[in-house]
């Protein structure tokens, strides 16, 4: 398991765990923006004809911290290759961070 993060201020990965059951691939990402200085926890289910996901948590004592909207953690519905998943972070519609979850 590895992650590459991209452009802007990179969200660095602490934990990443994914798990299958049947057809339903279960993805947990915690990890955190340094430079915001928000920490971001996203689960996702993913199957066959889409994803389920839910931000469970998150922090903004940094350089956005009045900002109105929540973070969004987002994962892509389509597999770039198996195993890989793009995702993105956006706050107020800014993309914070990009990159793809190798598992």
């Amino acid at each position: 398991m590895n992650t590459q993060t991209t452009l802007k201020g990179p969200l660095t990965i602490t934990s990443l765990t994914t798990r299958s059951v049947g057809l339903v691939s279960f993805i947990r990402l915690k990890g955190h923006l340094p430079d915001a200085g928000w920490t971001v926890t996203g689960e996702a289910a993913l199957t066959t004809s889409g994803v389920l996901m839910s931000l469970r948590t998150r922090q903004r004592p940094g350089v956005f911290p009045e900002a109105a909207q929540p973070l969004v953690l987002e994962y892509a519905l389509g597999q770039l290759r198996p195993g890989e998943r793009a995702y993105r972070v956006t706050c107020d519609g800014a993309l914070l961070a990009e990159g793809r979850l190798m598992f």
